[in-house]
């Protein structure tokens, strides 16, 4: 192979990367709106708590009083993915009302839209998620932070 040839991979190999790297920090970027709206909504900042193995009943009493224990923190994608995906399903099957947009059927059919990249983030528990996954949950976040003040019944 010729020198221009290895050139020309190694170029298109930098391609790749800052594509990907382009692709990641959008990612982060939404992950961040996420994080800073829900510790707004949650009333205080999402502080990682002592790394020990806490119990289940500790674990309860802390969801209870702050919405989140610190065992959750060790995997908080999984954690809010799990949360998001069954609050978002739930709404889904029991709402009344949608934005004025859009017809009951359509919100429905948005908020199951939303709530299947986060439903299949948390099916992968922490383990490395493949490109389809990363674009489903990049999608869900842009949906949701789009339909954020609607969230509601």
């Amino acid at each position: 192979m010729s020198a221009f040839g290895d050139h020309q991979r190694l170029e298109r190999r930098i391609q790749d990367a800052e594509v990907a790297l382009e692709q990641a920090q959008g990612l982060v970027s939404e992950a961040t709106w996420l994080l800073d709206t829900l510790s707004a909504v949650n009333g205080a900042a999402a502080e990682p708590g002592p790394r020990g193995h806490g119990s289940d009943e500790e674990s309860r009493a802390q969801r209870a009083e702050r919405g989140w224990a610190d065992t959750d923190v060790w995997a908080l994608d999984t954690y809010i993915a799990n949360v998001l995906h069954g609050a978002l399903r739930h709404l889904a099957d029991n709402t009344l009302t949608s934005p004025p947009t859009l017809s009951r059927e359509e919100w429905r059919d948005l908020l199951e839209e939303i709530a299947a990249g986060f439903g299949a983030w948390a099916a992968c528990n922490g383990s490395t998620h493949d490109e389809y996954t990363l674009q489903l949950v990049r999608h869900s976040l842009k949906l949701l932070r789009h339909w954020w003040a609607h969230l509601w019944d």
